[in-house]
């Protein structure tokens, strides 16, 4: 991820292009898989993750400015220069220092699997959540993540109920 992919104003990120290791080459910057893939995810401007990334960008700028270096759209992100994203490694390296700080039990390659996990246990819709995953089609969220979505049959029924006896109807 690039700066360029982080838009401050609206508080949210886009997912341009995805990084793949391959044997004897090292790591290459590819498209994604489809068009769905390409997408716009929405934080919202106090949402932590992008009070996290301005002052993960701050510190990177002071240690550039150090070098005379200026932080520019096209760097990554996650960079010592700026100019070469980090290796998967050093990525994992970092993400299970974090992890031991926050006393969260969840790995890094559950952390997207998890997200979507959660946002459909507590009630977000399928749709939305297709496009934050960057799935093509709904059915490869739902064949994905049916397992969140078991209670939906119960939450449907109790609504029904209430909605038959003059109920407010809450979800």
């Amino acid at each position: 991820m690039k700066w360029k992919d982080v838009d401050f104003s609206t508080g949210s990120i886009s997912v341009q292009r995805t990084k793949v290791q391959i044997n004897g080459l090292g790591d290459l910057e590819k498209e994604p898989k489809t068009a769905a893939s390409r997408r716009r995810i929405p934080l919202g401007n106090s949402h932590k993750v992008i009070l996290m990334l301005a002052g993960w960008k701050a510190n990177q700028e002071q240690r550039l400015a150090s070098g005379l270096l200026e932080v520019s759209q096209e760097h990554f992100i996650f960079s010592d220069t700026g100019e070469s994203p980090w290796t998967q490694a050093r990525i994992q390296k970092n993400f299970v220092k974090i992890r031991k700080e926050a006393d969260i039990k969840v790995k890094i390659h559950e952390l997207r699997h998890t997200h979507a996990s959660l946002s459909l246990a507590t009630g977000e819709g399928i749709d939305t959540v297709m496009r934050r995953m960057g799935h093509s089609n709904v059915s490869t969220t739902i064949d994905t993540y049916s397992h969140a979505i078991a209670g939906s049959q119960e939450q449907a029924l109790e609504s029904f109920t209430e909605a038959l006896e003059g109920k407010p109807v809450t979800s």
